[in-house]
């Protein structure tokens, strides 16, 4: 993959070009939905060009942003500017995997990731013709360099404490990005819980369907009626009060409750969900994370495997699965159920 600068023959706005190397295609699908989306964490796409259509010349507009290198080395960072990227880099990575993208698809390097006036990165997803996500390719790789002390600026000492704490998380992940934890640093570092990425204009709502519906061809859910504001929300607590998120062994039949957030399963004393009867698993085996209509599942570099529809699930990578659906545990069977009170 190329990537170079160039200015509009019409608009004479400054562009990113990207050029695919020889093993490199373009999907389809993934290109049609990239033309009509248009998410603010996302740099806008202008179009295509080439011959090939499988190897087209991609064109982004980036007339007016710094790329995140230059806007680093050419000034001292606030703090608010440090956790301002560090959203950032949560959404694009919550946007990845809500719409079932890896990360091989965005580009990570500082070099071709840009700052508008707010200290707001804005990323290049580039819709490449691939499945697996590449090791070497993560979130962590620009984080790696936004808590290099040595080569930046703080304007405060604050600044410079939230760099060396952003330090240690990435050194703790050792080489393994989770969503979760990071979702959760950020969180407590700036107070904000980063969510999914909004549409530059509302009213464009309907203009392109997410990335996973593209692919897979499904039909989008039908949406309620709207409720008087005060009654669903009155609905929404007792809810919360009649029902709980419980860890289901079907082995021994005992059931974990879980808290809303993000917990560790293992036979680790240290692990939030400690489990007996299971020597094979890990001691610190796996996160869970309730969201939505089901959990977010990370294997945490277990010894013997997490294990959904058959296949392992790789170190590091989050897999959304419903309540009730079955997962094992180094071949012992459990689910995620919702579960009223009694």
């Amino acid at each position: 993959m190329r990537l170079g600068f160039c200015r509009g023959e019409k608009s004479g706005r400054r562009e990113l070009v990207v050029r695919l190397g020889l093993s490199e295609t373009v999907s389809t699908s993934r290109l049609l939905w990239l033309k009509d989306n248009d998410r603010d964490v996302l740099l806008t796409f202008l179009g295509h060009d080439g011959r090939n259509p499988k190897k087209p010349r991609l064109r982004y507009d980036v007339d007016g942003y710094v790329s995140c290198r230059s806007y680093v080395r050419k000034r001292s960072l606030s703090a608010a500017e440090l956790g301002s990227m560090c959203a950032s880099i949560a959404q694009v990575a919550i946007w990845c995997t809500s719409e079932g993208v890896g990360y091989s698809s965005v580009l990570f390097d500082e070099r071709y990731v840009f700052v508008d006036g707010s200290a707001r990165l804005h990323f290049v997803f580039v819709p490449l013709d691939v499945t697996e996500r590449k090791a070497g390719n993560s979130p962590l790789v620009l984080l790696k360099r936004l808590c290099d002390t040595k080569r930046l600026y703080f304007t405060s000492p604050d600044a410079q404490a939230l760099c060396e704490r952003l330090g240690d998380y990435v050194l703790a992940e050792d080489g393994v990005f989770s969503l979760n934890r990071f979702r959760e640093f950020v969180r407590m570092e700036t107070g904000v819980t980063p969510s999914a990425d909004k549409r530059r204009k509302e009213a464009g709502r309907e203009a392109g369907e997410p990335i996973r519906s593209c692919l897979e061809r499904r039909q989008p859910h039908e949406t309620s009626a709207r409720h008087d504001a005060s009654g669903q929300e009155l609905c929404d607590m007792r809810r919360r009060a009649l029902v709980s998120c419980v860890l289901h062994d079907k082995v021994l039949g005992v059931d974990y409750r879980l808290p809303e957030r993000t917990v560790t399963v293992g036979r680790g004393s240290t692990c939030d969900v400690q489990l007996r009867g299971h020597p094979k698993i890990s001691r610190v085996h796996l996160s869970v994370f309730p969201e939505g209509k089901g959990v977010v599942l990370c294997d945490l570099n277990s010894s013997n495997g997490t294990f959904l529809n058959g296949m392992p699930l790789s170190p590091g990578e989050e897999v959304r699965v419903s309540y009730g659906k079955p997962f094992f545990l180094a071949g012992d069977e459990f689910s995620v159920e919702r579960r009223e009170e009694q």
